[in-house]
C-alpha cells in the first residue's frame, strides 16, 4: 500500500485539486485510491494541526482507522493538505509521519510539492494572509524570502512554516526523509486542471482517462487572489480591531477607505 501526501505548496491551487478529489471520492475509490475524510472539511490540513497541537499519535490513529476500514479495496490512500508544508522545514514531523506509515503496513510514502518561483509566491501570500488576522508587511515577507527563504506566521488558530524559496529547503529534505519526493512546477501542475499530474501519475491511461470523462471538474478558479484594495483594507481592519461586523458600519468603513487610499499611495 502507497501513502500519497500532498503538502500544497500554499497558493498552488491546492484548494481546487482538494475539491476535485473530495467531489469525485467515489470515482477515485473505484479506482484503488482512498481520499479519506478529515472532520468537515474537503482536506486534510486539520490533521496537520493536529498532529502540531497533540502529537503524531493523531496521524497514527488516523491513519490506523484509514487502514482497517478500507484495505480490501484500496492500494493508495491519497492526503492532501498545504499545511504539511511545514515538513518542509519541520523535518521531525515529517520522519515520525513516515515511521508511523511504516508501522502500519505502508510500503512507500511519496511527498508532493508543488513550487512556483519565488516572488510570485511571496505576492499570492500576501494576499491570502490578509484573510487570517495577521498583519504583514511585503517588504519584510520579501527581505524573508531573500535571506533565510521561510516565513513564520503564527495564530491563536494556526501555526505555518512556509517555504519561500522550495528549492533551498527541497535538498536538506529530499537527504532526511525515506520517501519518495516528488516537486512539480505550479505551470505544469495547473495544465488541463488542477492536480491532473497528479492523479495521471497514480492511474494506468485507460484508467485515467476513464475517471477524467466521468469526473465532476470545477470551471471556476477557487480561493482567487483579493484586489489590492481589499488587501490592505483587511490588513488595516486586523491592525486597528476592526472586526467584521464593525467593518460595515459608520464611519468605520468610511476609515478603513481613508486609510487604505493613503497606504496604497504610499507604496
Amino acid at each position: 500500500m502507497k501513502l500519497i501526501i500532498h503538502c500544497g505548496l500554499h497558493k498552488t491551487a491546492t484548494t481546487a485539486f482538494q475539491r476535485i478529489c473530495s467531489d469525485n471520492r467515489a470515482l477515485l475509490a473505484e479506482n484503488a485510491i482512498l481520499y479519506p475524510h478529515y472532520d468537515e472539511t474537503k482536506q486534510h490540513s486539520k490533521l496537520m494541526h493536529k498532529i502540531q497541537a497533540d502529537g503524531i499519535d493523531s496521524f497514527r490513529l488516523f491513519l490506523r482507522e484509514c487502514i482497517n476500514l478500507h484495505q480490501a479495496n484500496i492500494d493508495t490512500i491519497l492526503l492532501s493538505g498545504e499545511d504539511f508544508e511545514n515538513c518542509l522545514l519541520d523535518t521531525a514531523t515529517a520522519i515520525q509521519i513516515e515511521n508511523e506509515a511504516r508501522h502500519a503496513g505502508i510500503q512507500q510514502v511519496t511527498w508532493i510539492f508543488v513550487h512556483r518561483p519565488m516572488y510570485e509566491y511571496v505576492e499570492s501570500l500576501y494576499s491570502e494572509m490578509s484573510k487570517h488576522g495577521v498583519v504583514l508587511d511585503r517588504a519584510t515577507m520579501m527581505k524573508a524570502a531573500e535571506t533565510r527563504g521561510t516565513l513564520f506566521v503564527s495564530t491563536q488558530h494556526f501555526n505555518y512554516i512556509f517555504s519561500l524559496n522550495y528549492w533551498r529547503h527541497q535538498k536538506n529534505f529530499s537527504e532526511v526523509i525515506s520517501g519518495e519526493v516528488n516537486s512539480i512546477s505550479f505551470k505544469k501542475y495547473k495544465t488541463g486542471f488542477a492536480g491532473k499530474t497528479i492523479l495521471q501519475s497514480l492511474l494506468s491511461p485507460e484508467r485515467f482517462e476513464n475517471f477524467e470523462g466521468a469526473a465532476l471538474i470545477p470551471k471556476t478558479c477557487l480561493n482567487a487572489r483579493l484586489p489590492k484594495e481589499a488587501i490592505e483594507e483587511n490588513y488595516i481592519a486586523t491592525a486597528l480591531k476592526i472586526d467584521a461586523a464593525l467593518r460595515v458600519k459608520f464611519p468605520y468603513r468610511y476609515l478603513l477607505r481613508f486609510l487604505t487610499y493613503f497606504r496604497l499611495r504610499g507604496k
